[in-house]
Order: C-alpha cells, then sequence, then structure tokens
C-alpha cells in the first residue's frame, strides 16, 4: 500500500489493438493480479536481447564444424582399428 501512495506520476502508452491483445495475453498468463504491476514487472525485471545476426551465423558454422568433428571420431577410429588388424 505504501508503494501505491508512492506513485504519482501516470504514464500514458498508444499501442495497437494487436499488441494490447498480446500484452493482455501474457498478461492473463503471468497470473498476476493487476496489469500495472505486470507493466511494470516487464519493464524493471524484464530484459531486452539484441543479437548480432552475423555473430550468430558464426557461432553456427563454428558448432556445426565442432559437430562434424565429433561425429567423425569413431569413423576415423574404426578406419584405424582396421588397418592395425590388417597389419602383418
Amino acid at each position: 500500500m505504501k508503494d501505491e501512495k508512492k506513485r504519482t506520476l501516470y504514464l500514458k502508452v498508444r499501442v495497437s489493438p494487436e499488441e494490447m491483445a498480446a500484452i493482455k495475453k501474457k498478461f492473463e498468463n503471468s497470473g498476476m493480479s493487476s496489469l500495472s504491476g505486470f507493466v511494470r514487472a516487464m519493464i524493471f525485471e524484464g530484459y531486452i536481447v539484441h543479437i548480432d545476426e552475423n555473430e550468430l551465423k558464426r557461432l553456427t558454422v563454428l558448432a556445426n564444424n565442432i559437430a562434424s568433428l565429433f561425429f567423425s571420431i569413431p569413423r576415423i577410429g574404426t578406419v584405424r582399428l582396421s588397418l592395425f588388424r590388417c597389419s602383418p
């Protein structure tokens, strides 16, 4: 109750009908009792993630290379083992 008395300023934000529907859906799924509290929590506790697409592509290529090398290890081992068995 004390926090509500400290909140004397009003914030007005314009949104489209689709955006409002999305906000209300997330609010309903959150289980919170007040839309104001929900929006406040999203502002102060939420975070925005900025993803550099070039860096993401580079990391994807590296991960694929590592996976290819990892899965080629059994093949290499099988080939070497068969070479040792064929040796006189």
